[in-house]
């Protein structure tokens, strides 16, 4: 995993595919002082931040086994175009 001293514990609130907030909760388990700090700095740091998250998340991730319907449709949908 990209982040290893994540909190388990506020990951597991993570609902697959639901509306919950996804990046807030993700800056709870692995950014100091959580979605409030990363508010609190502004603009640009949620980009900044996604994208680190995008980086260091990205090389985990199992493209075809990843269970996140919306992920499979993204997924799928680019395999088309590219094929």
């Amino acid at each position: 995993m990209g982040y290893p001293r994540a909190k388990r514990d506020v990951l597991d609130r993570y609902l697959q595919d639901s509306a919950c907030g996804t990046w807030e909760l993700l800056a709870d388990a692995v950014h100091a002082g959580g979605v409030a700090a990363i508010r609190k700095a502004g603009w640009p740091l949620p980009g900044q931040i996604k994208h680190e998250w995008a980086e260091k998340i990205g090389p985990f991730m199992s493209l075809n086994q990843n269970a996140s319907p919306s992920f499979g449709k993204f997924r799928d949908g680019l395999s088309r175009l590219v094929s």
